[in-house]
């Protein structure tokens, strides 16, 4: 199942392991402990946590904890997300990419005010009585309502992540994604195109399945692109995949293959080759020297806690 509402009771220690889904946690009401294996974090009533696919956390509640989770397949979380930023523009789509690597890191807590965590209940509520018991749908087809209750929920959510992400160089990975450039294409087919691959260059995107996307013939689609973007599909694919991987070595933690899986390229030695003719260095070379140059300041994500709700974070 895509999308799943549901709620617990926790009156002792608890441990959730999840499936191959993005995880969204609110705290209720209660107080407590939530470990897992890149550390522990005192939550509380009005907290909000986003666990990563196939993570496993333990709660020890302090007072008896109520949570409720939303279980979401990561594409259609990017796309509810992208509903949001697709209608500004394409660059907005591009920060999609970013916000999809963010949820690829270890839990993020985060700490709505009460405004927000009310808002975030009631729609967790509303998807709840949408879903019925047991996940089986009150509605003949409560999929188009549960997706809006979900984009309304990423408009909360989305700020909140990039505020209280704990790694520090994410504010700079959402600037660089931000600020890809994307071809501004007149036809519609063409600017469909675009944006399936500026949401999803890792997937294995052929000339057919791009020109379905578009809704045009083969053909047609590579003459039209061609003459609209400048480049053949295949050669646009690789740049975009290219410049993905360039911010993803330069402002996350990623290993390279780790990176180059993102983007789409199974093969590390592909991205290393493609990244060394285009910066004159391996991403590993580069890396030493851009710390070099920061002083050895990188902060990995395991070597700092988010510590518990009213204690201000050091000014970095």
């Amino acid at each position: 199942m895509p999308l799943r509402f549901l709620t617990e009771q926790h009156f002792s220690a608890h441990t959730r392991r999840l499936g191959k889904v993005v995880t969204v946690v609110l705290v209720e009401r209660g107080a407590g402990t939530l470990t897992h294996r890149h550390g522990r974090h005192e939550v509380r009533a009005g907290d909000m946590a986003v666990f990563e696919p196939e993570a496993e956390f333990h709660y020890t509640p302090s007072r008896p904890l109520r949570i409720s989770m939303m279980m979401i397949d990561q594409d259609l979380l990017l796309d509810a997300v992208a509903w949001r930023h697709a209608r500004r523009s394409l660059a907005g789509r591009a920060r999609v990419r970013a916000i999809a690597v963010a949820l690829s890191r270890p839990i993020i807590v985060l700490h709505p005010s009460r405004s927000e965590a009310g808002r975030v209940k009631r729609i967790f509520h509303a998807a709840m009585r949408l879903q019925g018991q047991d996940g089986q749908s009150l509605d003949r087809n409560p999929f188009p309502r549960m997706l809006t209750l979900t984009t309304q929920l990423m408009e909360i959510v989305d700020p909140l992540v990039v505020r209280d992400h704990p790694h520090r160089l994410f504010a700079e990975q959402l600037r660089a994604a931000a600020t890809l450039e994307i071809p501004d294409a007149q036809h519609p087919g063409v600017r469909r195109a675009l944006e399936f691959i500026a949401t999803r260059p890792p997937a294995e995107w052929t000339l057919p399945r791009l020109a379905e996307a578009a809704m045009l013939s083969p053909g047609y689609f590579a003459r039209i692109f061609a003459e609209e973007v400048g480049t053949s599909p295949r050669q646009f694919l690789s740049e975009r995949r290219l410049t993905e991987f360039i911010v993803l070595i330069h402002s996350s933690t990623l290993t390279v293959s780790q990176a180059a899986r993102k983007v789409g390229w199974a093969s590390p030695s592909h991205a290393i080759a493609a990244y060394r003719k285009h910066a004159g260095a391996t991403p590993a070379k580069a890396r030493a020297k851009r710390e070099s140059d920061a002083g050895g300041a990188t902060v990995l994500p395991d070597e700092s806690s988010i510590p518990p709700p009213g204690i201000e974070l050091p000014q970095l």
